[in-house]
């Protein structure tokens, strides 16, 4: 009941602010923060959303991992300056929005803020599905989830900035 209260309000109203959660805040989340900046710096149509990440049992200031910086690197993005954030209750507060990559991180963000509104990044662009361990992945699976991750990006955007109700 409350979650479908809360999707009318998210999913009815244009958000100004998300939030990106995985484990760690070096891969997945790490990687759609780089990617929603970058469309938001291109698109004027998504001027003004706010957009950052962070992981339920990140380290604060680690570098993204080497496997993520090296695939937005072939994508022309620079991760020089990206430092990884642990998240905190404070942090899901101050977003709108927050976008986990899998459920059971999801659960975890709602079991601590439950009027927060929390989806899974594939739930809010209506694609895909759960990212859970980037880390475990071969290369090959690791590309294609960043690839999937990349696409979503631009759904997750384009929810995020009209006035839709499902």
């Amino acid at each position: 009941m409350a979650e479908n209260v809360l999707r009318r309000i998210v999913f009815g109203k244009p958000v100004k602010s998300i939030l990106f959660v995985d484990q760690k805040n070096t891969d997945a989340s790490a990687i759609c923060e780089i990617l929603a900046r970058n469309r938001i710096r291109q698109e004027r149509r998504y001027a003004g959303i706010l957009v950052s990440s962070a992981g339920f049992s990140a380290e604060n200031g680690l570098e993204m991992s080497a496997r993520a910086a090296g695939f937005l690197a072939r994508k022309g993005f620079d991760t020089d300056k990206f430092r990884s954030k642990k998240l905190t209750e404070e942090m899901i507060d101050g977003y709108e929005l927050v976008l986990t990559m899998e459920m059971g991180l999801k659960g975890m963000i709602l079991f601590l803020r439950r009027e927060i509104p929390v989806y899974t990044i594939s739930e809010y662009a209506l694609s895909g599905g759960d990212f859970e361990d980037f880390e475990t992945m071969d290369d090959a699976q690791y590309i294609k989830a960043c690839e999937e991750l990349s696409g979503m990006i631009e759904g997750v955007l384009k929810r995020a900035t009209r006035n839709t109700v499902i």
